[in-house]
């Protein structure tokens, strides 16, 4: 009899012992990952959440419960086991209807002990984002706008002529900048002669974006107030789109803040194509709801940047007097300005 009772008394002993040590170490060598197929989409766009449990060690666990954040108000839960030295994936797609930035970072994973009795809990960070950018907008307005003023563009294009290519010299007709002048075609032909220059500056515009009743740090706006930005930042979209579309190249203003973004946002240079308007369309899916600076702050700022030869299309949310006021005493010092308002029923005006 004594001999089964040591016995037992041992094998009660190793079991206790395992249970203690799987207890402390169930989640030792078990690693944690998230990412996104795609950080930039459009709303509804569907994308896929990766995540990837992997287990380093040289040992089977048994059980894993996983519970991750998957939006601002709900997570998502899953169980799996792991062979040793193994990793589980998992892909799952999903879609956001709001413009907007979305961080998951928490997860936490619950691992099984020796007999299953008990779990060890560990939290997990892996920083995952999102940026749902600004919905297209239809409006037959803002189509005929558009169509009218890439054909003033279009026009421009004949109209400054490029001062780098000489493409060969007439007789000066006393209507010529003085800096047109050939001094050495003068002195060889014996009268005045000016250069001719070749018509091939590529078409350019400005784009500025201007939410001017924002304010402070706010929460949450007046529904009236929350359509008119949203619909603005959806102007901005669809117009920024149409002109990369049409590959016209474009520079952008801003005084809305874009939160981590603020000191590259509030200008970017002239460009076109996708990695342009990709960071244009980060900036308008990362807008909050307050401003960097005043209308005539901004509107000072673009024309200390622009050139005689560039249209400047403003965006605005309303047509108060005021603010026109300001953009007239701009238009002054630009070649040419056309302004889209937004109206409370989301369209253009």
């Amino acid at each position: 009899m004594v001999v089964p009772i040591v016995f037992l008394l041992v094998f009660v002993g190793l079991v206790w012992f395992l249970q203690q040590r799987s207890i402390r170490t169930a989640l030792d060598g078990v690693e944690y990952s998230r990412e996104v197929s795609k950080i930039l989409n459009a709303p509804d766009e569907e994308f896929t959440l990766t995540t990837t449990i992997t287990n380093t060690k040289f040992k089977l666990v048994p059980f894993i419960e996983v519970e991750e954040e998957v939006s601002r108000e709900r997570s998502n839960s899953f169980r799996t086991f792991l062979m040793p030295r193994s990793k589980y994936v998992r892909r799952v797609k999903g879609s956001l209807p709001e413009r907007g930035r979305y961080l998951f970072s928490r997860a936490q994973i619950n691992g099984g002990d020796f007999l299953g009795i008990s779990q060890n809990i560990k939290p997990y960070r892996a920083r995952c984002e999102i940026i749902i950018y600004p919905r297209e907008i239809k409006c037959g307005h803002l189509d005929r706008m558009m169509g009218s003023f890439m054909g003033d563009i279009s026009v421009q294009r004949f109209i400054a002529p490029d001062p780098i290519l000489v493409m060969g010299f007439s007789e000066y007709t006393g209507r010529e900048p003085m800096k047109a002048i050939s001094w050495a075609q003068t002195l060889r032909s014996g009268q005045m002669m000016v250069k001719n220059y070749d018509y091939t500056t590529e078409p350019s515009t400005t784009v500025v974006l201007s939410l001017d009743f924002l304010t402070g740090h706010q929460l949450k706006l007046p529904p009236e107030s929350a359509q008119l930005m949203e619909t603005c930042l959806s102007i901005a979209r669809t117009v920024c789109e149409t002109l990369s579309n049409h590959k016209i190249r474009y520079d952008f203003f801003s005084n809305i803040s874009p939160g981590d973004l603020a000191n590259t946002w509030a200008y970017v240079p002239e460009g076109f194509g996708e990695r342009h308007l990709a960071n244009i369309l980060t900036g308008l899916g990362n807008a909050m709801l307050f401003r960097s600076e005043t209308l005539q702050q901004l509107t000072q700022r673009v024309a200390k940047k622009q050139m005689a030869h560039k249209s400047v299309l403003f965006i605005v949310p309303n047509q108060e007097e005021k603010n026109l006021q300001v953009i007239r005493q701009t238009a002054k010092e630009l070649k040419s300005v056309r302004v889209i308002a937004a109206d409370k029923t989301g369209g253009a005006v």
